[in-house]
């Protein structure tokens, strides 16, 4: 089940460049790994990633396990009492495969577990999540998973202590760190992009 959290600006889908199906035309072809019916080039890198970028959240509650794995959390149970919000990096790129075009890319999702020990808790908004835990209403754990991205740098993406309202903010404000780095060529970063579909 897919919704728009929060409506301050953080979470907006804009385009960085126009999209070009022939993005990788330049790469060297004579270095390839097969992922599944199509041919990526391990060449290809974050600079070919030219589609866009979208950051968007998603909400699940009980009964939304199987939608909440389409994203990578597998064996999540949520019950009852439970939400839980994933904060989506994504950028993307395309690639001509055969005569049909491929998007692949890179990101990273912040899952978090927000558990209600009281039935008046409110849950909506950074601000009342907070408020709820610093009073004891609701707990939250985090998990992070990237894709396309590793290496020793991505430690620096790892939430860990008590939630503030800066915990969705930063994380973005995290992964943009991390995306400029790579783009200057940083050895703390290993990007492999993913085939997405």
């Amino acid at each position: 089940m897919k919704t728009i959290l929060f409506t301050f600006q953080l979470f907006v889908i804009f385009k960085l460049t126009a999209v070009s199906p022939n993005v990788s035309k330049h790469l060297d072809y004579n270095s390839i790994r097969q992922i599944t019916d199509c041919i990526l080039p391990t060449e290809v890198g974050i600079h070919d990633l030219k589609d866009g970028v979208i950051i968007d959240a998603y909400d699940f509650f009980d009964g939304d396990e199987k939608a909440l794995s389409l994203l990578g959390f597998f064996n999540v149970d949520i019950k009852k009492q439970e939400r839980i919000t994933v904060i989506e990096y994504l950028q993307k790129g395309s690639l001509d495969c055969d005569g049909k075009v491929k998007k692949y890319g890179i990101g990273a999702r912040l899952m978090m577990r927000v558990t209600s020990h009281k039935k008046k808790a409110r849950l909506d908004t950074p601000q009342q999540i907070t408020a709820s835990v610093i009073f004891g209403k609701a707990t939250v754990k985090f998990s992070m998973h990237t894709f396309g991205i590793t290496g020793p740098g991505v430690a620096n993406l790892n939430r860990v202590g008590s939630i503030t309202e800066n915990t969705y903010s930063s994380f973005i404000s995290g992964i943009s760190d991390l995306l400029a780095e790579a783009y200057e060529g940083s050895n703390q970063y290993i990007i492999r992009p993913q085939l997405l579909e």
